[in-house]
């Protein structure tokens, strides 16, 4: 090997090294915008998808990917999640969240703007005294609820160090707004759930960085990707602290021909919402059909902390022209947890 060869080599390795190190020494918790809230395509496969990326959700997946997909590729995609469970236990909590963006990836260039609007709330019941003295609360019928909306601006760049080795990097302009509000018990999830509710937001500007690497071996590729490199934080008017936790996730792709894919992703670090901790682990399928006019996916997403519950999603993409696919995906998770649908447009040239 040159010694050129042995600096890109050492390069990679430097980057894997000091991803894994940033991301182990983090403890921060975070308002749950999660990592499965982005891309129709993906989260029909559970989010599966660090080393398949590649289509313009590259940007967000893994910014490595834009370099293995079309010469141009547009997606406009819109998703929404909530996890309401069905449980009769004196504390309660629940999330929504919804997700739109719009990107666009030419190598070794990419674009993109997207908004992540998520919204918590932790109701107290009456029984639960100690809960209620530890969150300074003083009746049963309060809830809390929490918002955090950013809007993020990316431009994305990829990088060919050796032969079947690529690196990106995805630099982001983040506009975010956080408000907490308490308030008493609505009659619906709907109305407890309505950011609209919160009046009093706070809003602040930062930029921030994700990070991704891919290796294409024969039928297989591996991925890694970090986002929120800076973690970066916002305040409510209140002084509660919301921050996107930084986090990282490998993948392995197995793809036998230009029909099939098979995935499977593994979250390294653990992230956190109202419902608790979280570290992912996802398995997704893809098959064309038709002559590639026609594809369906499905995928499992299990948390392997604590109880694990199987998280289920299937998806499919249907071809308007040869360029051109409507894609479309449902997550219906047990007992009111992670049930979501997505919709998206995508071209590629």
């Amino acid at each position: 090997m040159s010694n050129r060869g042995r600096g890109r080599s050492w390069c990679v390795l430097h980057f894997i090294f000091i991803s894994v190190v940033v991301c182990l020494i983090s403890s921060a918790q975070a308002l749950g915008q999660g990592f499965e809230v982005v891309g129709t395509r993906a989260l029909g496969m559970a989010g599966a998808f660090v080393a398949v990326a590649d289509d313009a959700t590259a940007v967000y997946w893994n910014p490595a990917g834009l370099a293995t997909g079309a010469l141009f590729s547009v997606v406009g995609d819109r998703q929404t999640t909530e996890a309401v469970p069905k449980s009769n236990e004196i504390l309660q909590a629940s999330y929504q969240s919804s997700t739109t963006i719009t990107a666009i990836g030419t190598p070794p260039l990419g674009l993109s703007y997207y908004r992540l609007s998520s919204s918590e709330f932790v109701s107290l019941g009456s029984n639960d005294s100690e809960v209620e003295s530890e969150r300074g609360q003083g009746g049963n019928s309060d809830i809390y609820v929490s918002s955090l909306v950013t809007d993020h601006v990316g431009v994305s760049l990829v990088q060919s160090l050796l032969q079947g080795v690529v690196v990106g990097a995805t630099f982001r302009f983040v506009s975010g707004s956080a408000g907490s509000v308490k308030r008493p018990r609505a009659r619906g999830l709907s109305e407890e759930l309505d950011k609209s509710k919160i009046s009093e937001r706070r809003s602040r500007n930062v930029f921030d960085l994700d990070l991704g690497a891919m290796l294409a071996f024969g039928k297989f590729r591996t991925g890694l990707v970090i986002r929120n490199l800076g973690e970066p934080s916002f305040e409510a008017p209140d002084g509660s602290q919301f921050r996107l936790k930084r986090v990282m996730r490998a993948g392995l792709a197995v793809m036998p021909n230009d029909l099939l894919t098979l995935a499977v992703d593994v979250d390294l670090n653990r992230s956190v919402n109202v419902l608790g901790e979280r570290q992912n682990v996802s398995i997704g399928i893809e098959r064309w059909w038709l002559d590639k006019r026609i594809a369906f996916r499905s995928g499992l997403r299990a948390n392997t902390i604590g109880s694990s519950r199987l998280v289920p999603s299937v998806g499919f993409s249907v071809r308007t022209s040869s360029r051109v696919a409507i894609d479309g995906q449902i997550t219906r998770g047990r007992d009111g947890v992670d049930q979501g649908w997505g919709i998206a447009a995508r071209a590629q040239f």
